[in-house]
C-alpha cells in the first residue's frame, strides 16, 4: 500500500486528512477547520504541522483550475487518484459502507479493536455483523481501515501514542491497547466474542511463557532472596503445567486406543439392519431385545 508521503503515514486517519484538504483548493483549507472535524468524528488528533506538511504536499502538484466534483476533469481526477483520496471524494458501495461504519459507534468502536488485534476483515465482518445485527463486508471494513483506522503502517510505538491521545473513555484506550499488544484471541474477547481456545494449546503456551519468565529472572535480577521465591514459584508453576500437559496427552491416547478397540472388537454381522428394528406397525423395536449389551447378556435372558 503506497503513501502519499513516500513513508509510512503518521496518523491513522491521513488519507481522510488529504481528502479534507482537497474539498477545495487546499490554500483555502484552514489547519483548524481540519482539526475541528477530525475531533467531531472522533479520530485520533493530528498536529498542526502535520496538517500544514500536507498541504505543502498537496500544491506542489495540484493542478488548475482543480475541479475535485467534476469527473470529466481528467487531471484533478488523476490528481485526487495519485494521493489516494479519488474513492473518497467519489464514493462507491464499500466506502459509503466505511463512512457508516464511522459514524456508528457501537459497531465502529467493535471493528477498530478487531482491526488493531489484526484479525481479518472478513471475520470481523461476519462476526460484529451478526453480533450488532447490521450488514458489514470484507470490502466495507477493509475501506474503513484504509482510509479512516490505517493499522498496517504504523508502529506499535505510534499506535500506543495515539490511542493515549483520544478523546476516548478509559475502558475503550484499555480495550484498544490490549488488541494491539496482545493480539487476535484478546481482540474477539474485547469485541464482546467468545474466541476459540484449545486447551492443550493454551497449556503448552503458557508453559512457554513461564518458562521465558524463569530464564530473565535468573539472567537479569541479582542473586537475593527474592529471586529465588520467584524462581521457585516459577519452577512449582512450570511443573504443575508440564504435569497437566502430559496427562492430557496421555489421556487423549488413551481414548484414541479405546476407540481403536472397540471398533475393531464391532461384529458387523450381528448388527441388525434398520428394516429389522421396524414392527409391522411401523414402531422401532426395543433395540436391547435384539442387540447384546456391551459385556452382558441379552435383554430378558
Amino acid at each position: 500500500m503506497s503513501t502519499v508521503l513516500g513513508e509510512r503515514p503518521r496518523h491513522p486517519s491521513e488519507r481522510f486528512i488529504l481528502f479534507l484538504l482537497t474539498q477545495q483548493d487546499p490554500d483555502e483549507c484552514h489547519t483548524d477547520v481540519i482539526l475541528a472535524q477530525l475531533d467531531a468524528c472522533k479520530l485520533p488528533p493530528a498536529h498542526e504541522n502535520h496538517v500544514d506538511g500536507l498541504r505543502m504536499l498537496l500544491l506542489r502538484d495540484i493542478p488548475k483550475p482543480f475541479m475535485p466534483r467534476n469527473r470529466r476533469h481528467q487531471k484533478s481526477m488523476d490528481f485526487l487518484r495519485q494521493h489516494e483520496v479519488y474513492d473518497l471524494h467519489h464514493p462507491g458501495p464499500a466506502v459509503e459502507e466505511a463512512a457508516a461504519i464511522l459514524g456508528d459507534y457501537p459497531v465502529r468502536r467493535k471493528v477498530e479493536i478487531g482491526l488493531l488485534g489484526r484479525i481479518s476483515h472478513a471475520l470481523i465482518a461476519r462476526e460484529i455483523g451478526d453480533q450488532q445485527g447490521v450488514t458489514l463486508t470484507e470490502e466495507g471494513v477493509s475501506a474503513y481501515e484504509y482510509f479512516f483506522w490505517d493499522v498496517s503502517t504504523m508502529s506499535l510505538e505510534e499506535w500506543a501514542a495515539i490511542i493515549d491521545q483520544q478523546p476516548i473513555t478509559m475502558l475503550i484506550r484499555d480495550n484498544q491497547m490490549s488488541a494491539l499488544q496482545c493480539g487476535g484471541k484478546v481482540a474477539l474477547a474485547k469485541m464482546g466474542l467468545d474466541p476459540s481456545v484449545d486447551p492443550q494449546e493454551m497449556i503448552q503456551d503458557m508453559l512457554r511463557r513461564v518458562y521465558l519468565n524463569f530464564v530473565e529472572v535468573d539472567k537479569v535480577i541479582p542473586l537475593h532472596k527474592d529471586k529465588i521465591g520467584m524462581l521457585s514459584s516459577l519452577a512449582s508453576t512450570g511443573l504443575a503445567l508440564y504435569k497437566q500437559a502430559t496427562t492430557s496427552e496421555h489421556a487423549l491416547r488413551r481414548l484414541l486406543k479405546d476407540f481403536e478397540r472397540m471398533k475393531m472388537e464391532t461384529n458387523d454381522e450381528n448388527t441388525p439392519a434398520l428394516s429389522e428394528l421396524v414392527d409391522k406397525d411401523g414402531t422401532f423395536t426395543d433395540t436391547a431385545d435384539i442387540i447384546p449389551l456391551h459385556g452382558g447378556a441379552k435383554k430378558g435372558s
